[in-house]
């Protein structure tokens, strides 16, 4: 009896912070069930008992999040799978722009006579994209 009031306190406590936190549960896909006991008998036992909980900010931020339930073969448990849907951003690259300030250093003329050279039977697009490169360093 102890142990089954000590249980409920627990879930008790758990719900309140839930509620106080205003958390909600993100759902679902695959099996309804996240855990079991004894498969494939007559005591078998299947819950849902893990979960995941967000904010509603979270949600905002992460609209297409998904949970996804997976089997796992060596656990009485399921594996959960957050995806958040977020696409990989891929950034352009940054467009070479002079700096007034590279006129200042000592070795300036020789950097770009260098660069320049380097690129002389290519069209002068390369060229100036090769003297970018060699003014970057």
């Amino acid at each position: 009896m102890e142990r089954i009031q000590q249980l409920v306190w627990r879930v008790d406590g758990f719900r309140q912070v839930v509620e106080e936190c205003e958390l909600r549960d993100l759902g679902f896909t695959g099996s309804r069930f996240t855990w079991e006991r004894h498969r494939n008998t007559r005591n078998w036992v299947c819950e849902r008992l893990d979960r995941v909980l967000t904010t509603s900010q979270w949600v905002l931020l992460f609209p297409k999040a998904q949970v996804h339930h997976l089997e796992v073969a060596n656990s009485d448990h399921s594996a959960l799978f957050l995806s958040l849907g977020v696409s990989v951003i891929r950034y352009a690259p940054v467009p070479f722009r002079f700096e007034n300030a590279w006129l200042k250093e000592i070795d300036i003329e020789e950097a770009v006579l260098e660069a320049w050279s380097c690129g002389r039977e290519k069209p002068i697009g390369n060229r100036i994209a090769i003297c970018g490169n060699f003014l970057k360093e």
